[in-house]
């Protein structure tokens, strides 16, 4: 856990939904998603990247392609962002910083960013019980209770 007591830094999540609103696909009438998992944090939206870009060249510098100007102005005059396609690259080193793994991000009927929980911290007492302890390789094994 981090010494500010927070599992996953603040500003990565931040991060995956401010990219969510900005990078979503307008015409869609889907609602972005925020999902925590025992093991991971999901945020979808309904869209997907630009042609000029893939899931490979969005982990290197790349220029910003938000998908609604009207949203993306005031995103930045209130500085949730920056206008220079910085996000994922922070989002990456934030996450290293905290021992995380790195994101993933991956299209599926939606653009997906992905952010792992530690495994061993992932799974806490829930209702009473514990619950199982996610694997070093993602599966889970029976908890106590």
């Amino acid at each position: 856990m981090l010494a500010d007591g927070y599992e996953i830094p603040p500003e990565v999540i931040s991060e995956a939904i401010v990219n969510a609103i900005a990078h979503r696909d307008y015409t869609s009438t889907a609602s972005v998603q925020v999902m925590l998992f025992a093991d991971r944090l999901e945020v979808w939206n309904p869209g997907t990247l630009i042609s000029a870009l893939t899931l490979q060249t969005l982990r290197e510098p790349h220029g910003s392609y938000p998908g609604n100007s009207l949203i993306a102005e005031p995103l930045y005059l209130t500085r949730y962002i920056e206008r220079m396609g910085t996000g994922i690259h922070d989002m990456i080193e934030r996450c290293r910083e905290a021992g995380l793994a790195e994101p993933e991000f991956k299209l599926t009927d939606g653009f997906v960013a992905v952010i792992r929980r530690k495994a061993g911290k992932a799974f806490e007492v829930v209702g009473g019980k514990i619950t199982p302890e996610v694997t070093e390789q993602g599966g889970t094994k029976p908890g106590p209770g």
